[in-house]
């Protein structure tokens, strides 16, 4: 497909690629904002769309179905870089090749590229999330940003980094801001499941995406319990920084108000979000910050870091921002947050501003536009 109105008929005869880190192998911000791209281009690109996935090893045709069914297929990559690069070369020569592709990552980008030398006429666009395109990229993959017809930034913040650093895209950035995964969204008041002075924090634990500032929550936790002693703090989620997080845990003196809970599925993750009363993640490095649209989906209150994104997630009827690190600031907004009596319809209204509805409306008119 092209991005020119006009020329939408003359190549809805090929296919569109939709190239992602991973579908359903997971269930992080990438994977399910990966689901919501192809639910909307599902519904702004009527013709055939293929899918070539880097991290899934397969993608079963009843976990596809909901997406788009026979009009949809693709390939699980398996983790297998070179797999990855071969099926996105190959759909270059189908009978019906793809003519325009979407990346939902940007290290998949030199992929394209290669494409683009067996076909003159392919284009592509890519989602631009967060710290990953907010510092100085490899030369493969300055090379493969040249070529973009569109990137699709999912905050102002993210959209200024990358302006800054690759000024000749300026033109070709455009913010659309994630929204609640359907198979994620709340319905109805969950203040009944509330438990009164938890704190909840969802997030992956890695090492190398340490400044989540889940330390800084472990760090707080004492002050908070001073204040109100009911305070308990829930740790959701795994990765190889769990150890060191629990190590931080077992000395810290609120000890015993600190509970890991591991992996957590869709289920779970949405029972401990009825069961908080707050949701905290002072995190440094979010181009957006997803989970806390889920939080304000269940009518919770949020607290944040006053850093990347996350002032355009978090309003003020909807939570408080505090600056990056300082845990004595980060432990008043706790206490403050869980004093505060919130309008738990008014966080509901903010998180629907973040609609998959609106956001498919969105995407179908940036994709059609030139």
């Amino acid at each position: 497909m092209c991005g020119v109105a006009d020329e939408n008929k003359q190549t809805a005869a090929g296919e569109t690629l939709l190239v992602c880190p991973e579908l359903f192998a997971a269930e992080g911000g990438i994977a399910r904002i990966s689901r919501l791209y192809l639910r909307a281009l599902r519904q702004a690109q009527p013709g055939h769309i293929r899918l070539v996935v880097l991290n899934d090893a397969a993608l079963p045709p009843e976990r596809l179905a909901p997406y788009g069914g026979p009009n949809l297929d693709g390939i699980g990559c398996a983790r297998s870089k070179l797999a990855f690069f071969r099926a996105v070369l190959a759909t270059g020569r189908l009978a019906r090749p793809c003519r325009r592709a979407l990346a939902t990552h940007v290290h998949l980008l030199p992929a394209l590229w290669l494409l683009t030398l067996l076909r003159r006429d392919f284009r592509y666009d890519v989602v631009l999330h967060g710290v990953e395109v907010w510092r100085p990229l490899p030369l493969t993959l300055r090379i493969a940003l040249r070529r973009v017809r569109r990137a699709y930034c999912v905050s102002n913040y993210t959209r200024e980094r990358v302006a800054n650093l690759h000024p000749s895209l300026a033109d070709r950035l455009r913010v659309l801001p994630n929204a609640l995964d359907p198979d994620r969204e709340f319905a109805g008041d969950t203040s009944g499941q509330t438990r009164p002075g938890r704190i909840l924090a969802l997030s992956r634990l890695a090492a190398h995406d340490a400044a989540k500032g889940i330390d800084h929550l472990i760090a707080a936790l004492p002050a908070i319990r001073a204040a109100r002693p009911s305070a308990h703090l829930v740790i959701a989620g795994d990765g190889n920084d769990r150890p060191r997080l629990e190590n931080l845990a077992r000395h810290s003196p609120a000890a015993s108000a600190i509970t890991f809970t591991g992996t957590v599925d869709n289920n779970h993750a949405r029972a401990l979000l009825a069961s908080c009363q707050i949701f905290a993640l002072p995190s440094n490095k979010e181009g957006f910050g997803l989970v806390f649209l889920e939080a304000m989906a269940a009518g919770k209150p949020c607290v944040g870091a006053r850093a990347g994104g996350i002032p355009e997630v978090i309003s003020d009827e909807t939570g408080l921002l505090v600056p990056y690190g300082d845990v004595t600031a980060l432990a008043a907004a706790c206490v403050r947050a869980l004093d505060h009596p919130w309008d738990a319809d008014a966080l509901r209204r903010r998180a629907q501003l973040f609609s998959s509805e609106r956001f498919t409306e969105q995407f179908a008119t940036l994709w059609n536009q030139p």
